[in-house]
């Protein structure tokens, strides 16, 4: 007979999510479910709870109040967006949702939850600290390579995109703490992703980088621009190691 997993603590249910109660008690997990706010948070007393699951059906504004309620009593809780049956994970529907929410990850139909609930675990969502995870979003590769090995380094989960187009077909800029933006790009421009992101991500930090156009633009003006904008901070390329990391540590405290 499976026994309840101290390490997950009891797990709110906000909607109908199909299945993911009775799959979580195979493996001795406590699942409390709840159809309102008001019934969420209700659930939310054991200090112990570390985890919510919120239904795709259940509107984004009602599950960003739902998370802003529960932070204030339980600060490090993580959300997970469960989807319905039959959908895909790269469906542009369900990613903006999971980041209009700020949910760490997406359990997919028919997948095992008390697995990925583990995984999160692991990396320790739920905690006061957690690995951090950032996309590169650049169209220059040897950029992106250096910038994804010096945040490793740093202890960072590093996804890098030639696009900012890409980024928004990922499942992997999902749960994002940081994004670091070039301006100047093809597809969508820098300024226009730091709108989106600005807009849609719940929770995502902005570090916007730029060295200018060639005889068009200065690095200095872009970055202004991309400060009104709602970037974090700004930085103008060729950027130091030492310099990237400190400020990625800075957005990330």
């Amino acid at each position: 007979m499976p026994t309840q997993n101290a390490s997950l603590g009891p797990i709110l249910l906000l909607g109908p999510c199909p299945g993911i109660a009775e799959a979580l008690a195979i493996f001795g997990h406590t699942a409390l479910r709840a159809t309102s706010v008001a019934g969420g948070l209700a659930n939310a007393g054991d200090p112990d709870t570390r985890f919510a699951v919120i239904d795709a059906s259940v509107p984004i504004a009602e599950a960003v109040k739902f998370l802003d309620l529960l932070a204030e009593i339980r600060p490090h809780a993580c959300a997970v967006l469960a989807l319905p049956p039959g959908a895909d994970s790269s469906d542009r529907l369900y990613l903006d949702h999971a980041r209009a929410i700020g949910a760490a990850a997406i359990l997919m139909p028919g997948s095992d939850p008390a697995a990925l609930l583990t995984a999160l675990a692991q990396k320790g969502y739920g905690q006061a600290k957690h690995a951090r995870r950032a996309i590169v979003v650049d169209d220059t590769a040897t950029v992106r390579e250096i910038y994804r090995a010096v945040l490793a380094k740093a202890g960072y989960d590093i996804f890098a995109f030639e696009t900012f187009d890409a980024a928004l077909e990922s499942p992997e800029a999902i749960g994002v703490d940081l994004a670091i933006i070039d301006i100047f790009m093809p597809g969508i421009s820098g300024i226009e992703a730091i709108r989106v992101v600005r807009r849609g991500w719940r929770g995502t930090k902005i570090l916007a980088v730029s060295a200018g156009l060639e005889g068009r633009m200065e690095a200095s003006t872009t970055l202004q621009a991309a400060d009104r904008l709602g970037a974090d901070r700004v930085l103008q390329k060729p950027i130091d190691g030492t310099r990237l990391v400190g400020v990625a540590r800075e957005l990330a405290a």
